[in-house]
């Protein structure tokens, strides 16, 4: 068998890729323990150092028919170290004792900030699950605060005031934005300590402010909505996409007609109960007021500025009375 050069194979046409080029036939056979494509018939080798599209099996023992993975890929989320891990539990009843010793000596021997690492990536996994975190943002706040402990930012700061500041950001940056007020509830520290902490991120990792706008709150308190059994959204995906798409023609809309929207929360929830009433999906300002965080009467309020640049028709079909 000889190798065609990767030149000599670029110039073929399609039916020499089909067929071997040498003895023209069909019989076409591939290798995938070696990685390559060759002639049954004239050994000719026609491709080699093909990658393999399957799983990664690796068969532990030869005589065992079930294969298992070679194991999940690496994340940021997680952390892996080289040092050796002694199960107490599991040692002889005459070892448990120097067992004991060593896994306190082994814990010991381990750098302040790989143990702290640790403890962070912990806490965070968990608050990842409470909050209900896609595993993008846990990766994204993982890395953040990796590199807030490679710049030595952890140092003389609480780890879950900054595990707090992290996962904001990641929010922000993946559209899934979490309120100070539920990660002061959370992590147990103070808003006014996490606003801190982000500001402090921003400015030594060098990252953007973080901008809100109405349409950044909107599919959370979507979501909230739809939690409700009576809710039109309840059970209907395709419901609560076509409600946000409205919302979003909304906030475009006013965009181009406003100068000054003002706050955003109270903006996105003024966008709901003005869909709503174009909609008619029956959303009352209390269910508006209770996901949004804010009053009744700032729904009201605000409400009433939007309904003020809409055009004469619509206002005359469905807002008369404004």
């Amino acid at each position: 068998m000889y190798l065609l050069t990767n030149m000599h194979y670029k110039r073929r046409s399609l039916d020499e890729l089909l067929n071997c080029y040498e003895c023209g036939s069909s019989d076409i056979e591939h290798d995938t323990k070696h990685g390559e494509k060759y002639c049954a018939d004239c050994g000719l080798v026609l491709e080699d150092k093909l990658i393999d599209e399957g799983p990664e099996w690796r068969e532990f023992e030869s005589n065992n028919p079930d294969a298992s993975r070679v194991g999940q890929p690496s994340t940021p989320a997680y952390f892996y170290a080289s040092r050796t891990i002694m199960n107490v539990k599991e040692a002889s009843k005459g070892n448990k004792d120097l067992v004991r010793r060593l896994a306190i000596w082994n814990t010991r021997t381990n750098k302040s900030k790989e143990r702290n690492l640790i403890h962070a990536l912990t806490k965070l996994d968990a608050l990842s699950g409470q909050l209900g975190l896609t595993r993008p943002t846990q990766e994204r706040a993982a890395v953040l605060y990796r590199q807030a402990a490679e710049k030595n930012l952890i140092r003389g700061r609480s780890r879950n005031g900054l595990i707090g500041a992290c996962v904001y950001i990641a929010g922000r940056l993946n559209n899934q934005t979490q309120s100070y007020d539920v990660l002061a509830e959370k992590v147990e520290k103070s808003k006014k300590e996490i606003c801190s902490y982000v500001r402090t991120l921003q400015r030594e990792l060098d990252l953007a402010p973080c901008i809100n706008t109405p349409m950044t709150y909107i599919p959370k308190f979507i979501c909230q909505l739809a939690e409700n059994e009576n809710s039109c959204f309840y059970e209907y995906e395709e419901a609560k996409l076509a409600f946000e798409n409205q919302i979003s023609e909304l906030h475009n809309y006013f965009e181009s007609t406003m100068t000054n929207i003002g706050n955003p929360q109270s903006a996105a929830a003024a966008y709901i109960y003005i869909a709503n009433v174009l909609s008619g999906a029956g959303i009352t300002q209390t269910e508006i007021s209770k996901v949004s965080g804010v009053t009744e009467v700032t729904v009201r309020n605000r409400y009433r500025e939007f309904v003020k640049f809409l055009p004469d028709d619509v206002k005359k079909d469905y807002f008369p009375r404004q």
